[in-house]
C-alpha cells in the first residue's frame, strides 16, 4: 500500500513540478544506487525528479526484459 502510493504521488509530482530537485524526494543512498545500478556518472548539478523519475523507470524496464 505504501509502495503504491509512493508511486502515485512521484507520478503526480513529476507531472505538475518536473523540474524539483529529486532530494525532496528520494533520499541520497536512493540516488546514489539509482545511478551505480545504471552505470551512469552522477551529474554536478543536482537531479531534477524528471531525470530521477525517468531513470527509475528505465531500470524497471532492464528487469523486466531478463
Amino acid at each position: 500500500m505504501v509502495v503504491a502510493w509512493r508511486i502515485a504521488r512521484l507520478m503526480r509530482m513529476g507531472r505538475t513540478c518536473p523540474d524539483l530537485d529529486a532530494s525532496l524526494f528520494f533520499h541520497a543512498d536512493e540516488i546514489q544506487g539509482a545511478y551505480v545500478f545504471a552505470k551512469k556518472a552522477r551529474p554536478k548539478t543536482p537531479v531534477t525528479l524528471n531525470q530521477m523519475i525517468r531513470m527509475v523507470a528505465s531500470l524497471v524496464l532492464l528487469c523486466h526484459k531478463n
